[in-house]
This record gives structure tokens, C-alpha cells and sequence, in this order.
């Protein structure tokens, strides 16, 4: 199943290109594109009115002017603002060299990737949230564009993987973990997902006494799962990712490892 997305190893840029521009914007997954990114990962979260926006935090605050444009809000949980209040928002400009720009909706990072054929990675953000029309809402974004073969839907609430299923048996899934997890592939399996997305933590790789767990790597690669591992920002660490038969590696700067693919 979605053998294309993980047939070599993906160039996965991390919230766009964010070593290098503001994260989750649109200037972000341009750079992505130049940079030679295959793929898109992104976070949604939804608005007051159930708008599908990509921004990684549950709230405005370390990414946007929020707090200067809204003193004094109760509230700056992107649930408690409109569409049009995000709208408003600089969401560049706290960046280093950083130039205006908004928080941008689902719709249009892949209106960006269905123009330029790329794959996106939609992290569904949820706990502790729990927004209960996510998932609809975000496969409304995906038929609106005829997009469900071309996104790879992950999050931390398995749960929300197992809504993302019932809804669609053709829409890929992956199951992400910070943590070391045991008999993955049985458990990928019992959510019907196509993919495990590990940290390298998680894989051993940035450990003290680094040991790569290619166990983990081949007994899921050999049963048709992909393992994307999350973030992976220096070269070395790259080269014994792409050794050890990963599908995709996830980084903040695809500049550095589109060389090395």
C-alpha cells in the first residue's frame, strides 16, 4: 500500500525548511522545494470557526505577533481565534531576518505541493486539545484538491489514526513516537498504519553510546512499513539513517541532506 511514498529515502522538510525561514509558513515550504525536499511535514490545528490551519503550537504566542496585535486576550489558543484573527497575525517576523507573513491555511501549502507534485506529511495535532472535527475537517482540505493519495497523515494520538482509517483505506498513516516502542510491527498492524515515524532518540542515535536500532529499521521495512525518523539536522547522522534502509529522513535543513540522497 502508498508504495510511492517510501520507494527511497525522502527528503522530508520539517515544518517546511525551518532551519532556514519562519516555520509552518509559506516561505517556509518554498525554500523546502528549492532546497530539494521531496515531501512537506506540517502540524494543523483548528480555529474557532473549524478552519484547518497549519501551525505547529496549540497557541500563537512563540510563533506570531499575537500578544502585541491582542494584549490582554484571554485566550491565545488558535481554538479561540477566527480565521480572519489569524489572518491578521505576523507570523515571519520573530524569525531571524524574517519577513512578514501569515499563519497559512491547509489549502494552500498543498495547493503549493499538488503544483510542484510534492507528497505533504499532515500531523494531526490533537492531545490536549482534542478537537473533535479535525479529522473531517482536514480530509474536507484533501478532497477539495483531490489530494488523499498524495498526504501521509501522522500523529501522536493514535486514536485520531484510527478516525483517519475508518474514514478512508487509501489515505497513508503513520504512528509517531518520541519514545522506544516494542513490537512495532504488530502494533502497526493492529492500527492499519503504513508507517512508523520514530525519533532518533527513539531509534538510539543520539544516545550516549549511539547504537542504531536497524533491528526496529529492517523488521519493518521487510514487512512493507515505512519508518521516517524525526529530526535529523547533521550529517553523519543522516548517512547511517540512509545506511540502515530508512524511507524517510525528517530535517530542518533539507539543504543538508539533499547531497548526501
Amino acid at each position: 500500500m502508498h508504495e510511492r511514498i517510501g520507494a527511497a529515502c525522502l527528503n522530508i522538510a520539517h515544518r517546511g525548511a525551518r532551519g532556514h525561514a519562519p516555520e509552518n509558513t509559506l516561505p517556509a515550504f518554498e525554500l523546502g522545494l528549492k532546497l530539494g525536499a521531496h515531501m512537506f511535514e506540517l502540524d494543523v490545528h483548528l480555529t474557532a470557526d473549524e478552519q484547518v490551519v497549519v501551525h505547529h503550537d496549540d497557541d500563537v504566542l512563540r510563533c506570531s505577533d499575537a500578544a502585541q496585535r491582542y494584549p490582554n486576550r484571554p485566550s491565545y489558543f488558535i481554538s479561540s481565534f477566527s480565521l480572519a484573527e489569524l489572518r491578521a497575525l505576523d507570523a515571519g517576523s520573530w524569525f531571524r531576518g524574517g519577513a512578514p507573513t501569515r499563519i497559512p491555511t491547509l489549502d494552500e501549502v498543498l495547493e503549493l505541493a499538488r503544483a510542484h507534485g510534492r507528497f505533504v506529511n499532515i500531523e494531526l495535532k490533537s492531545l490536549p486539545r482534542m478537537y473533535r472535527q479535525l479529522v473531517p475537517r482536514v480530509f474536507e482540505c484533501l478532497d477539495r484538491l483531490d489530494m488523499r493519495e498524495q498526504v501521509l497523515i501522522s500523529s501522536f494520538d493514535h486514536r485520531t489514526l484510527l478516525e483517519a482509517r475508518a474514514r478512508c483505506q487509501r489515505v497513508a498513516t503513520a504512528a509517531l513516537s518520541g519514545d522506544r516502542l516494542v513490537r512495532v510491527v504488530e502494533y502497526l498492524e493492529l492500527l492499519d498504519a503504513d508507517a512508523y515515524h520514530p525519533s532518533c532518540d527513539g531509534l538510539g542515535l543520539h544516545a550516549a553510546v549511539p547504537e542504531l536500532d536497524t533491528h526496529t529499521i529492517d523488521a519493518l521495512r521487510n514487512a512493507g512499513k515505512h519508518v521516517n525518523v524525526w529530526t535529523c539536522n547533521d550529517a553523519p547522522s543522516m548517512r547511517k539513517l540512509i545506511a540502515a534502509g530508512v524511507s524517510g529522513i525528517v530535517t530542518d535543513y533539507p539543504d543538508r541532506l539533499a547531497p548526501l540522497l
